[in-house]
C-alpha cells in the first residue's frame, strides 16, 4: 500500500470530523462521550465500503509491522521481508470463549483463563498506554521492576 499524501490524509481526517461534527449536530450537546462515541461506531460500521476490512488492526514496534485485517489475513514485515498468511473463515473466538466460561461455571471447573495470563494482558494494556503517553517501550519480562514502587 503506497504511503498516503498529505492532501489524501487531510481529506480523510476532514471527512472523519465531519462525521463526528454530524453525529453531534443529531444528537445535540449534553451527552455523556460514550453516547457520541457509540454513534460513531456506528456511523463507522455503517460508512464503509464492504470490498475493505471493517476491522483492521495495525501494529508497529520494534522495527517490526503487523496487519490484521477482519482476523482472515495477517501481514508481517521484519527485516524487509514480507510474509502473508491467510485464514479459512473468521473465528473471533467468541462462542468458544462463552462454551468454555460456561462449562467451568457449570461444572465448578477453574477459570479457563489461567491467572498469570489475565495479569500479563492486563500488565501489556497497560504499559502500552504508557509506552504512548512517554515514547518509550517496556519489556513485560521486567515490567514487575519497572514501577519504581509506584503504581503502573
Amino acid at each position: 500500500m503506497a504511503a498516503k499524501t498529505a492532501e489524501e490524509l487531510n481529506d480523510l481526517s476532514n471527512r472523519i470530523i465531519g462525521i463526528a461534527i454530524d453525529i453531534h449536530k443529531k444528537l445535540g450537546p449534553g451527552f455523556q462521550e460514550k453516547i457520541y462515541e457509540e454513534a460513531l461506531l456506528k456511523a463507522y460500521l455503517a460508512g464503509g465500503d464492504k470490498a475493505f476490512p471493517k476491522e483492521r488492526i495495525e501494529l508497529f514496534g520494534g522495527g517490526k509491522i503487523a496487519v490484521i485485517d477482519d482476523f482472515k489475513k495477517v501481514i508481517t514485515c521484519e527485516n524487509g521481508k514480507i510474509k502473508k498468511i491467510r485464514f479459512t473463515g473468521q473465528d473471533k473466538g467468541h462462542q468458544k470463549e462463552i462454551e468454555t466460561f460456561a462449562k467451568a461455571l457449570t461444572d465448578g471447573e477453574s477459570s479457563p483463563i489461567p491467572w498469570d495470563e489475565i495479569y500479563t494482558t492486563t500488565l501489556a494494556s497497560i504499559l502500552a498506554v504508557r509506552s504512548i503517553r512517554e515514547g518509550i517501550p517496556f519489556d513485560l519480562s521486567t515490567a514487575d521492576n519497572l514501577s519504581g514502587g509506584q503504581s503502573l
